[in-house]
């Protein structure tokens, strides 16, 4: 299973925001994915094409940068028909340990079955 989205950063604190983070700055977060009681079925990494490394990151005030994320998922249980995503994971030097998305709730299509 395929999740594709694209993630936005934007600074509104007031300041600019500089961190020495793993860069490119979407390596850290996760999909999280839970069922419709709240339960965490899988927290998938991104799939990035360039190896990260330590850079100083600047977002001046009133600014944003976004990415194009995919994350590849296990198949969940055959009866399942919606689930809850977000995108949550660390930003440091933001003074948040984890930072997270609000949840978006997905229907899951039912696999195709071969001939």
């Amino acid at each position: 299973m395929i999740f594709k989205c694209e993630a936005l950063i934007e600074n509104a604190t007031g300041s600019d925001f500089t961190a020495a983070i793993a860069y490119p700055p979407f390596t850290s977060i996760r999909l999280e994915v839970t069922d419709k009681q709240g339960k965490k079925l899988t927290a998938e990494q991104p799939y990035i094409s360039v190896s990260p490394r330590l850079r100083k990151f600047i977002l001046k005030n009133g600014q944003s940068t976004s990415a194009k994320l995919e994350f590849y998922c296990r198949e969940f249980q055959k009866n399942m028909e919606t689930v809850e995503v977000r995108l949550t994971g660390p930003l440091p030097g933001s003074g948040r340990r984890e930072l997270s998305s609000g949840a978006l709730q997905i229907n899951v299509k039912p696999a195709k079955v071969a001939p």
